[in-house]
C-alpha cells in the first residue's frame, strides 16, 4: 500500500478550481451590474454648454466595491468551511482565495473594457449627434485594462483583510468603525483621500504596478497570520 501525499500547489489547484464552480454567482453579478448599467447607459455622467459626457466611471465604482464585499464574504464561516473538504491549511486557503480574487479581477477589469465598447455603439444606435470617442491605440487599451485589474486586486485584498480580522475578533467590527470614525473626526476625509491619491495620481505605470502589488501582498500577507489564529482558535 501506497500513500500519496498532495502537493501544496496541487491542493491550491483544486481550491481555486472548487471556488471557480462553486463561486460563479460572482462572476454572474458582475455581468448583471454591468448589463444593468448598459440599460441606463444614455444617461450622461456629465454636460457642459456644448456637449454630454457618457463615462463608465459610475460603474467601475460599483464594481470595485463589489469586488470588496466578494473578497469579505469569502472569509466567512460558511465560505471557510467549503475548505475543509481539502487537505487545507491557512496557507493553502489564503493563496487559493488570492488566485480566486485575482481571476474576478481579471474578468471584472475584461468585462470593463467590453462594456465600454459596448456604450459607443448603444450611443451610435441612439443617434447621439456628432459622437465623439476618445481616440486610444491598442497599447493604450491594454494599460487602462491592466490598470483597472490592479484596482480590482487592491480591493480585493483590502476587503479580504477586513473579513479575516472580523472573523478573528468580533469586537474588530466596532473597532475599524471606530477607528474610522476618529480619523474623519481627527483628519477629516484627507487620510482617506491620501491613500486614494497614492494611487489615482501617480502616473508612472511600474510605481503604480509595485504599490498595487505591496499593498494587495501586505494584506494578504496579515490575513495569512490572522487565519492561523482564526484555525487555533476554531472560529
Amino acid at each position: 500500500m501506497s500513500f500519496h501525499e498532495p502537493s501544496l500547489w496541487g491542493v491550491i489547484k483544486q481550491q481555486w478550481l472548487y471556488k471557480m464552480r462553486a463561486y460563479r454567482q460572482v462572476f454572474t453579478s458582475f455581468i448583471f451590474i454591468q448589463l444593468l448599467f448598459l440599460l441606463f447607459a444614455t444617461q450622461p455622467f456629465g454636460s457642459s454648454d456644448t456637449m454630454n459626457i457618457y463615462s463608465v466611471l459610475t460603474m467601475l465604482v460599483v464594481l470595485l466595491i463589489w469586488q470588496g464585499i466578494a473578497a469579505f464574504l469569502l472569509t466567512t464561516k460558511g465560505y471557510r468551511y467549503d475548505d475543509v473538504t481539502f487537505i487545507c491549511n491557512a496557507t493553502t486557503s489564503t493563496i487559493a482565495n488570492a488566485l480566486f480574487l485575482l481571476t474576478t479581477a481579471v474578468f471584472a477589469a475584461s468585462m470593463m473594457f467590453f462594456v465600454s465598447r459596448a456604450l459607443v455603439v448603444i450611443l451610435l444606435f441612439n443617434e447621439v449627434d456628432a459622437l465623439y470617442v476618445q481616440d486610444i491605440n491598442m497599447q493604450q487599451m491594454m494599460i487602462e485594462g491592466f490598470v483597472q485589474m490592479l484596482y480590482f486586486l487592491v480591493v480585493g485584498s483590502i476587503g479580504y483583510l477586513i473579513g479575516m480580522l472580523v472573523q478573528w475578533h468580533k469586537k474588530a467590527v466596532f473597532s475599524i468603525v471606530l477607528l474610522v470614525i476618529i480619523g474623519y473626526v481627527l483628519m477629516g476625509n484627507s487620510y482617506i483621500a491620501n491613500f486614494v491619491k497614492l494611487f489615482t495620481e501617480e502616473t508612472s505605470l511600474v510605481i503604480f504596478t509595485l504599490k498595487a502589488l505591496v499593498v494587495s501582498c501586505a494584506c494578504y500577507s496579515i490575513s495569512y497570520f490572522i487565519s492561523r489564529e482564526v484555525e487555533v482558535d476554531g472560529s
